[in-house]
């Protein structure tokens, strides 16, 4: 699957569906579904760092000014996080995708922001953050 590196604090923001614009001084021409990868740059305890963490569709880019492009991002997918060296660009990661299922969830999983906040919990009961915080 084609995959891209990103702050890992946009990378929540995007994964509760409330970024759906990501900026980039470059285009691609590919569309369709695509890894969103927190870089290991730190940026906080509640923050997963280096890992997959979720699938968005890019389902355009458009350009805004002279010299950047914005990348429109929708359907945010989240997945059991697994570890992935971040690279520049678009770039390929090979690992079986397991989507975070919230059939048993109750209503609370009725919005991506709902979801987001089930899915970062169960990480700071495994242990994979040391906090979490409420969108």
């Amino acid at each position: 699957m084609k995959a891209l590196s990103i702050h890992a604090d946009n990378g929540v923001e995007i994964m509760a569906g409330r970024k759906t614009d990501e900026f980039r001084s470059w285009q691609t021409d590919y569309r369709g579904d695509l890894l969103i990868c927190a870089s290991v740059k730190p940026c906080g305890p509640e923050y997963l760092h280096g890992h997959a963490i979720g699938v968005v569709e890019l389902a355009d880019i458009v350009r805004d000014g002279a010299y950047d492009f914005v990348w429109k991002l929708r359907r945010p997918r989240l997945i059991n996080p697994f570890p992935v060296k971040g690279k520049l660009h678009l770039y390929e990661v090979d690992e079986p995708i397991t989507y975070w299922d919230f059939r048993a969830a109750g209503p609370e999983a009725d919005t991506e922001a709902g979801r987001y906040r089930l899915w970062a919990r169960a990480l700071f009961e495994r242990g994979l953050i040391r906090a979490w915080r409420e969108l």
